[in-house]
């Protein structure tokens, strides 16, 4: 019997409070897939002899994952996102 529950518990931060959401990963394994290919995309690895990962996105954002052996309950993941400034007009 698995002492950690299998399914994955999805929360998001909107104005400043968590909120508990289903995004729809089926489980582990899935969302290991999905970060899998983000690192591949910014040239990183995450895998078993990397089971740490901090990069940038396209769009300036951040994302922090950790699998097992690190997190032993499965694989979580945390994007921060850039705020958007507004642009100042144009000195003369």
């Amino acid at each position: 019997m698995n002492k950690y529950p299998t399914d994955t518990a999805e929360e998001l931060e909107r104005r400043g409070r968590l909120e508990r959401q289903k995004l729809g990963f089926r489980g582990d394994r899935e969302v290991r897939t999905l970060v899998e290919g983000i690192a591949a995309w910014a040239g990183r690895k995450f895998d078993w002899a990397s089971p740490v990962l901090d990069c940038h996105l396209a769009d300036g954002s951040r994302l922090a994952a950790v699998r097992y052996p690190v997190a032993p309950r499965g694989t979580a993941v945390s994007i921060r996102k850039v705020p958007v400034m507004p642009r100042l007009p144009e000195m003369p």
